[in-house]
């Protein structure tokens, strides 16, 4: 098991070890799954080495989960409501709690927002409710 910066400065400190970011991303994704506006999966990121091969897949800074959130516009014209459903791309960067974004991380978000998309970082349950419902 990796153990990370945070969870070492907590032991060394005599707190209670902070959670693994692997866990939060299923706690999220398990959230996300009870949600009737959101479709979203993990977002695998990384890179192998395979004999002589070395193999990149995705792109440095995507987040851990992607998808979309659906939304239904009210474009009422003349007193005549018309619905037009569209969604929205979703874009979660998971982090523990104290753990930094790295700085692609941070500018993927920036142009996601940039373009219209709901991107943010993740630390809880709490924080995708926040982002989603605002």
């Amino acid at each position: 098991m990796n153990v990370t910066r945070a969870q070492l400065e907590a032991k060394r400190r005599g707190k209670p070890l902070p959670r693994p970011e692997s866990e939060i991303v299923r706690a999220i994704l398990d959230y996300l799954a009870t949600r009737r506006d959101v479709v979203a999966w993990r977002n695998n990121v990384g890179a192998v080495t395979e004999g002589e091969r070395f193999i990149r897949f995705g792109v440095k800074g995507l987040p851990d989960i992607i998808g979309w959130q659906a939304v239904i516009a009210d474009l009422a014209t003349n007193d005549v409501p018309a619905f037009l459903p569209y969604a929205r791309f979703l874009a979660l960067e998971v982090k523990a709690p104290g753990a930094p974004i790295r700085p692609q991380q941070a500018a993927f978000l920036e142009r996601a927002r940039a373009a219209g998309c709901l991107a943010f970082v993740a630390r809880s349950i709490d924080d995708v409710r926040r982002g989603l419902d605002a």
